[in-house]
């Protein structure tokens, strides 16, 4: 069966502004805090990111290369070794302390060395509990900091 490509497209709400949202977001290290499946993720120069992620109790890694920062509006990236998908976070403020966050992913769904292949419904309700999980801490990171 030859490989497909195919998109997740997610979007949520956050009540944070734009620029503390972009700013958290930028700390691709502490991906593993709300992204489930990600164990680690290592900066490896100014623009390339070694990605770990456990899926269906195999280990996958590769590196991703950013492509574009646009601060309190965009980060795009694709994957240069690995895993091969590119994506993007585009923010936009919706109000003075709420943010719009919506999640592009591409990725080629190719079969595994065991036949299986990645199941997009699957990834898409990962990617937007993943979104979920990061509303949830960015806002109660500010709520203990007293800021709304």
């Amino acid at each position: 069966m030859p490989p497909v490509t195919t998109s997740i497209h997610v979007s949520l709400e956050v009540n944070a502004p734009v620029d503390a949202v972009y700013e958290r977001w930028s700390r691709f290290e502490e991906f593993p805090q709300f992204m489930e499946n990600v164990m680690e993720v290592r900066r490896r120069g100014e623009r390339m990111l070694v990605w770990r992620v456990a899926v269906d109790g195999r280990i996958r890694e590769w590196t991703a290369k950013i492509l574009q920062t646009t601060p309190s509006e965009r980060i795009e990236w694709h994957a240069e070794h690995g895993h091969p998908s590119a994506g993007a976070v585009a923010l936009q403020a919706v109000g003075p302390n709420r943010t719009k966050v919506t999640l592009t992913v591409d990725y080629l769904a190719r079969a595994d060395g065991d036949g299986s292949r990645l199941d997009p419904q699957r990834a898409s309700d990962e990617a937007e509990e993943n979104l979920r999980q990061f509303r949830r801490m960015i806002e109660e990171e500010r709520g203990q900091r007293g800021l709304h």
